[in-house]
């Protein structure tokens, strides 16, 4: 081989090396990135406040769209409702366009979303057509057949 060759060579398998660790770099961002926002639902979803709004719908009855709308119009009642739905709405758009893994949500909150559908789905079907939304938690609902399909693909996540 001559020096021009040699010189040709060197510089494919540079580029060949920098691309390869230009991506390699990519994939640690965008883990890391996946990571960062991961840890602030984890952190709203367990902080005292969502706990105290989870509570104060886990102990509410409501039977029907009726119960909903007397217990909405009590401000605390109405602040909590907003804020567990803007956490799984939220959630489950991350999920969708891929900036969070569906793994790491049904980790730790699979049956959390589960088990928050199951008992409203009746509720926001109904307020879809109130309040002529179609879209009303409809990402919620996504997530919520995704969950169902990730929990019968991998049992050990015990999503019931």
């Amino acid at each position: 081989m001559d020096a021009q060759t040699i010189g040709v060579l060197v510089a494919a398998v540079s580029v060949v090396i920098g691309v390869a660790y230009n991506s390699y770099s990519i994939h640690n961002s965008n883990k890391t990135r996946q990571a960062q926002i991961y840890m602030g639902i984890w952190a709203k979803m367990n902080s005292a406040e969502a706990s105290e709004a989870w509570m104060e719908w886990e102990n509410a009855k409501v039977d029907n769209i009726g119960d909903w709308n007397n217990l909405m119009k009590d401000r605390k009642m109405n602040a909590s409702w907003f804020m567990w739905i803007s956490i799984f709405e939220g959630v489950a758009v991350f999920v969708r366009e891929g900036l969070v893994d569906i793994r790491l949500v049904a980790r730790d909150m699979g049956n959390t979303f589960v088990f928050w559908w199951r008992r409203y789905e009746q509720i926001f079907k109904q307020l879809r057509i109130e309040q002529n939304y179609p879209r009303y938690m409809i990402e919620a609902e996504w997530l919520y057949d995704r969950m169902i399909e990730f929990g019968k693909q991998h049992p050990e996540f015990h999503i019931t």
